[in-house]
């Protein structure tokens, strides 16, 4: 994971490096030779996450318009088409007028009905019981995407990454539901788990503090308590 995170830094400079060589010296005269860099990098990188996301998007469709006969009725399927082909002609659209390109404008495109989120999320929770990690991560993520606010999405979305040891991801996922149930104490324990997995202590144990706070003010006790125990062993 941090190889391939070093070679894509790697390829993101050369590709800066061609471009400010080609660029027109008299364009944006006024910055700095290092703030032009920056300026160039961020766009290099937002466009990389972009595509990302396209792939993520594209996968996640796939999986539905192809296998879905095989998790699910034949009323269901051709329902959740229905659904999936007008999505497409929105993100088509969406793809034709690219330059005015934003994050509501990518939601909007994305919005399902409730019966198409159900069958892809039936799909989805098929896919990793069959350890389909990868399709079922893609499926999970595309479902965050057409309904932000459910944070029962959020937080398979956060498990499927930690089992697909994707941490960041699932770290990002698990804060997202902490938001959304403020009162939910599994998911501070989850990203802690994500955080000392990934080296960062200090994060790890603002989340176990918090969790800690929380245990005692909601009196939780059973499985709970047993992971905070486990969690203050681990953070010594």
């Amino acid at each position: 994971m941090i190889e391939t995170d070093s070679l894509l830094n790697e390829a993101i400079q050369e590709y800066v490096d061609e471009l400010l060589t080609k660029e027109d010296p008299q364009k944006n005269a006024l910055l700095s030779p290092q703030a032009k860099r920056v300026a160039l990098e961020e766009k290099v990188r937002s466009d990389v996450n972009f595509i990302g996301l396209g792939n993520l998007i594209s996968s996640a469709l796939n999986s539905a318009y192809n296998e879905g006969t095989r998790y699910l009725s034949l009323e269901n399927y051709e329902a959740l088409l229905e659904s999936l082909d007008l999505l497409s002609e929105h993100l088509e659209d969406l793809g034709l007028h690219f330059e005015n390109f934003n994050e509501k404008a990518l939601m909007q495109a994305l919005m399902i009905s409730d019966i198409a989120e159900q069958n892809i999320l039936q799909i989805a929770i098929e896919k990793t019981k069959e350890g389909l990690l990868e399709e079922s991560l893609a499926l999970h993520f595309f479902l965050t995407l057409s309904n932000p606010n459910e944070a029962d999405y959020w937080l398979r979305l956060g498990l499927i990454a930690e089992k697909s040891e994707k941490y960041e991801l699932a770290s990002k996922a698990f804060s997202t539901v902490s938001r959304l149930l403020p009162d939910f104490i599994g998911s501070r324990i989850f990203a802690a788990g994500c955080y000392l997995l990934r080296n960062m202590p200090d994060l790890a144990k603002e989340q176990f503090h918090e969790a800690e706070e929380m245990s005692k003010k909601l009196k939780v006790k059973g499985e709970w308590q047993n992971e905070l125990a486990a969690l203050k062993t681990a953070l010594q």
